[in-house]
């Protein structure tokens, strides 16, 4: 069974129920509701009935699990002690939400649940006392497994391995009896290196957070000969879908690869500052694009992989100023040791080009030209009702997109894969079209979209096969 979790700070949320589908961008993994697809529900008038916690202790993964009962059909959220939102449910009387959560390596960590923005908290303490870490989990995708594969054939044996771990935490891994020791980053990544050999490999692996000691992880591996290497239980290394957005499938080398040169990059650092659907007015015919890493270089590309800029890390921060055009805009950006060299982690920011700093859809309050506006003379009667025109399959597009329309009140329905949120889009004229980077795969897509204020009072979930 392939459970991937989601790193939140120095917590790691998903949800209790199968894991399904394997995605490489990013998307945690989650288990498919007990309420069938494309249900719509309201959700202001419910509320939480029961909150109950036990530990649960899934293969070398420890948790807590809570279990929130409701009073009627209603979105679930989990907040943890920052207040950020970890992870998203639909619940209903009949089907209480879950969520797992791993120790933080505290003793204890006050988390809450809510159904809703401007819904009344409720306070969960959660108590990790007695319970081991969950193991550190293996970074490393199938591709670069294969990878390795071919290297240890050629005589190549020593290799870099990242594992994600608690922030801080000290990682052994013992390859077939040889112990290494590394330090995870404040990102909480741990990069080791091991030397293997032709043929079989048992990998252990562990982390040590202070008092705290997690279950050990034992993988096994078959490397070189040309044989397919698979995990000793079974799953691929790193749960499933241990590659990162964009995951290198692109082609080139892979993270980790100790030949790139440049300083080391922590994979796991990249982050953009803009949000996912933000409006970026653009300045003498650009617009800048920001975040942090701890450090490297970055480079900005479109959707076909054309550089648009590229930026040096400078204590810890970025920016790029890529060209712009009006209207809805992708940019990829990727982070590597070099100012040309391979990629070891990317990410996708979607977002909204405002033309000559008027907002998108504001056409009808200058005296537009050109015809009647939008909502003109009442001529078009307001969307109600939250529809997602797709159902059972979507095919990928050339760049790895999977494309969702449908009809939304409100100006914005927000998307939620596998219960993770992913992006915002805007709803124009009652209609909306979501462009979600994803990877071939089965998934459980919820649509919220709100029906007045700033509640997400309507959902929509959907269970979908995305082919490549």
């Amino acid at each position: 069974m392939n459970l991937r979790p989601l790193a939140i700070g120095s917590a790691v949320v998903l949800t209790s129920c199968l894991a399904v589908g394997a995605s490489a961008s990013a998307f945690a993994a989650s288990g498919p509701h007990a309420a069938s697809a494309a249900s719509s529900r309201a959700t202001t008038a419910a509320t939480i009935t029961d909150v109950q916690q036990a530990p649960l202790r899934l293969s070398s993964d420890q948790y807590v699990k809570v279990t929130v009962a409701v009073s009627g059909d209603t979105v679930v959220r989990l907040l943890d002690p920052t207040g950020e939102v970890v992870q998203v449910e639909d619940g209903s009387p009949g089907s209480p939400v879950g969520f797992l959560v791993k120790p933080t390596g505290a003793d204890t960590a006050r988390y809450t649940v809510d159904t809703g923005q401007g819904s009344t908290a409720r306070a969960v303490d959660l108590d990790f006392r007695g319970l081991p870490l969950s193991a550190p989990a293996n970074l490393t995708s199938e591709k670069e497994v294969d990878r390795i594969s071919a290297a240890v054939a050629r005589g190549q044996l020593t290799h870099e391995i990242e594992y994600e771990a608690l922030p801080g935490a000290e990682v052994t891994v013992v390859v077939n009896g040889r112990s290494t020791v590394a330090h995870a980053s404040e990102y909480g990544v741990a990069t080791v290196v091991v030397e293997f050999r032709n043929g079989g490999n048992e990998v252990r692996a562990k982390q040590v957070l202070g008092a705290k000691q997690s279950i050990e992880a034992v993988e096994s591996y078959v490397f070189g000969n040309g044989e397919q290497p698979g995990g000793g239980n079974g799953e691929q290394p790193g749960g499933g879908n241990g590659e990162q957005p964009g995951g290198g499938n692109e082609g080139g080398e892979q993270p980790g690869d100790s030949d790139q040169g440049g300083e080391h990059v922590d994979r796991g650092s990249l982050r953009i500052d803009q949000e996912q659907g933000a409006e970026l007015t653009p300045e003498d015919g650009t617009v800048t694009i920001s975040g942090r890493a701890s450090g490297g270089w970055v480079t900005a590309t479109d959707r076909d992989r054309h550089v648009l800029a590229t930026a040096k890390v400078e204590d810890g921060h970025w920016s790029v100023d890529v060209p712009a055009a009006a209207g809805r805009q992708v940019t990829v950006i990727g982070l590597s040791a070099t100012e040309h060299g391979a990629a070891v982690a990317e990410d996708v920011l979607k977002y909204l080009v405002t033309d000559s700093g008027e907002q998108p859809g504001a056409g009808n309050e200058g005296g537009g030209e050109g015809g009647e506006q939008p909502g003109d003379g009442g001529a078009v009667a307001p969307v109600t009702e939250l529809a997602v025109d797709q159902s059972g399959s979507v095919r990928l597009d050339a760049h790895g997109f999977a494309t969702f329309t449908g009809t939304a009140p409100g100006d914005s329905v927000r998307v939620l894969v596998n219960g993770k949120q992913a992006e915002e889009f805007p709803v124009t004229d009652g209609h909306f079209t979501a462009d979600l980077y994803q990877r071939p795969g089965e998934y459980r897509l919820t649509f919220m979209a709100k029906s007045h204020g700033n509640v997400w009072d309507v959902v929509k979930t959907i269970s979908i096969t995305v082919e490549g």
